[in-house]
């Protein structure tokens, strides 16, 4: 069965932790994230808490919740699914992630009713700054999309580039090139319209600089075939509510195993 792949997990001297945790989170302000697995593809639903009510009829272990769905998610509803027997849930402002049984599942317009069993463990994820996905670490599709000018004969000109994610955080984004395109990048280049597409379903467009490119040969965590040059990219602008998704993803993809 999938599970959190995070050492960090702390036991709960009760059920009522749990729902403390819960109704701490903002009201219609403070955003949150149900995850569920289909064929280790993690599908993500950003939501907020609308209301909750504690169901006293078994001794507190379960709670109904009343989700409101992010604008952007509302064609994402479909992800959870009456007969789903588990999700996980994602509070990205405490980092804190726990899995819960599904015990019943409504929708109604923008609305998401959900009643869960109340887990006995929460899992703490890492709470560093940047944390870092290699896509040697995931099934999901991360593409990297820009056009790219360079100078030629005293005329500019503009290349476009479609390339795996090679590694990324909230504050950049990697890539592999092949060595004859190698000329057309420098550290410092300014690249204004980068577009990072994950699944064919997220775009999220930066503004980005190059800060390193390298030579880098195969091993046993890149998992490359042949030696290869790696550009990398810092973010200079991401909007907020992307990085806020982006941070999500990673975090997710990180500790669902």
């Amino acid at each position: 069965m999938t599970s959190i792949n995070n050492k960090k997990l702390f036991p709960l001297s009760d059920r009522i932790s749990i729902i403390d945790i819960l109704t701490s989170v903002q009201k219609d302000k403070e955003s949150i994230f149900i995850v569920k697995v289909e064929n280790n593809i993690k599908k993500m639903l950003k939501v907020s808490i609308q209301s909750y009510k504690k169901d006293y009829s078994n001794d507190i272990k379960s709670i109904f919740l009343s989700l409101k769905i992010d604008a952007e998610n509302k064609n994402s509803i479909e992800n959870i699914k009456k007969n789903d027997k588990y999700i996980f849930i994602y509070i990205p402002n405490k980092k804190i992630m726990f899995q819960s049984q599904l015990l019943e599942t409504h929708k109604n317009k923008n609305l998401l009713l959900l009643n869960i069993q109340l887990p006995l463990t929460i899992h703490v994820l890492d709470k560093r700054k940047y944390v870092r996905l290699s896509a040697s670490e995931t099934d999901h599709n991360i593409i990297v999309q820009f056009n790219k000018k360079y100078e030629k004969m005293e005329r500019t000109f503009s290349r476009h580039f479609e390339l795996p994610c090679f590694d990324i955080s909230i504050g950049g984004i990697s890539f592999i090139i092949e060595q004859e395109h190698t000329n057309l990048f420098h550290v410092d280049d300014l690249i204004d319209k980068l577009s990072i597409r994950i699944d064919y379903n997220k775009d999220i467009v930066v503004q980005g600089k190059i800060i390193n490119c390298c030579q880098i040969k195969p091993n046993k965590i890149n998992k490359l075939t042949r030696s290869a040059y790696k550009i990398g990219i810092c973010f200079n602008q991401i909007p907020s509510t992307d990085q806020e998704w982006l941070n999500s993803f990673i975090n997710v993809v990180k500790n669902i195993k």
